[in-house]
């Protein structure tokens, strides 16, 4: 009864545990995306593009962020087809399966929003990742091969959370607010920008398979939660690193 009613401040992250004991997969799941999304937002913060005012900058940091989210979208059919390899739970595999033949397609729309900017088809796909960016898709790759809940969890981090209808909504008119204040600032223009809010829409809208490699999880022993968060922790440094290294090629290319 006392961990029944306890389970709540658990996963919400009110409640850390200091006993050594087994804890349910789903729960631990959702316990470390309440502690990890919040710390991820800290952690993420960066005054130095929010309080620059010279636009050229402000573009070159811009273009640079929409490339990264074409890698990103781009890798993902890879480093997901490489999880399903080693997934031996039939639902999972299946349903795994489904979002990647939905999702293959997805970096196409970012493609055209690129192009918009004046770069062609070949310039996009032969503009590399920048290293840290590169970094980050790797960490995930090695991830979907030797520890598919930490891959799963470092997706988590990505996925927008499940809520209630309401607060969807709300989030969803807050998503294209942002994307109105990109356009305000007359970066880029409006058509290509275009591209990336419906990437955005569809993005928010899409199946979240994170928790599902819980779900068909049983129990994790203390060991695996620890390993799990340090390996979740560490995906978070990357993409640290990768906001730091835009904002440092973006003064070099705006000096």
């Amino acid at each position: 009864e006392v961990l029944h009613l306890l389970q709540p401040l658990y996963e919400t992250g009110f409640l850390i545990l200091c006993s050594k004991s087994l804890v349910p997969a789903s729960t631990f799941y959702t316990h470390l995306m309440s502690t990890e999304r919040d710390y991820r937002v800290k952690s993420l913060q960066s005054n130095d593009v929010n309080n620059h005012d010279d636009s050229e900058y402000l573009k070159n940091v811009l273009i640079q962020n929409l490339f990264a989210l074409y890698h990103y979208v781009s890798a993902f059919p890879e480093h997901l087809g490489e999880a399903i390899s080693h997934i031996s739970n039939p639902e999972l595999k299946e349903k795994l399966c489904n979002v990647l033949t939905g999702n293959y397609w997805h970096s196409n729309i970012l493609l055209k929003g690129l192009m918009e900017l004046g770069y062609s088809k070949e310039q996009v796909k032969q503009t590399p990742p920048i290293p840290a960016t590169l970094g980050v898709i790797n960490y995930i790759r090695w991830l979907a091969k030797t520890d598919l809940l930490s891959y799963a969890a470092c997706l988590g981090l990505t996925e927008y959370p499940a809520v209630s209808e309401e607060t969807a909504h709300t989030i969803s008119n807050y998503i294209q607010a942002e994307w109105d204040n990109i356009e305000l600032l007359n970066l880029l223009p409006k058509e290509a920008l275009n591209y990336f809010r419906k990437y955005n829409k569809i993005d928010y809208i899409k199946a979240r398979i994170s928790k599902d490699f819980f779900d068909a999880e049983t129990y994790l022993t203390p060991e695996r939660q620890t390993e799990i968060q340090s390996r979740v922790r560490v995906f978070i440094e990357c993409q640290k690193a990768e906001i730091l290294a835009i904002i440092q090629r973006s003064q070099v290319i705006a000096a």
